[in-house]
């Protein structure tokens, strides 16, 4: 992965007047439960998806819809 001093000059400083949010704390919530006992979700932008299952689109805008994949997947 590239770092941003990797990147050139006029990048770097648009990148800096970029108005990015910035939050005083990192929202997570403890575990009541062994994590065995817990449900999970990963939630990812990879567009991961299954054979037979529908690719997702590429309009503009983006594809806000989701897949499902099973804990019974093997790669």
């Amino acid at each position: 992965m590239a770092s941003f001093n990797d990147l050139g000059y006029i990048d770097r400083y648009l990148i800096r007047l970029y108005p990015f949010k910035r939050y005083n704390s990192t929202p997570h919530t403890h575990l009541d439960k062994p994590i065995i006992h817990a449900k999970i979700a990963l939630i990812t932008t990879g567009g991961f998806y299954l054979d037979g299952q529908q690719p997702f689109g590429k309009n503009i805008g983006g594809d806000c819809s989701f897949r499902e994949i099973g804990n019974s997947i093997n790669t």
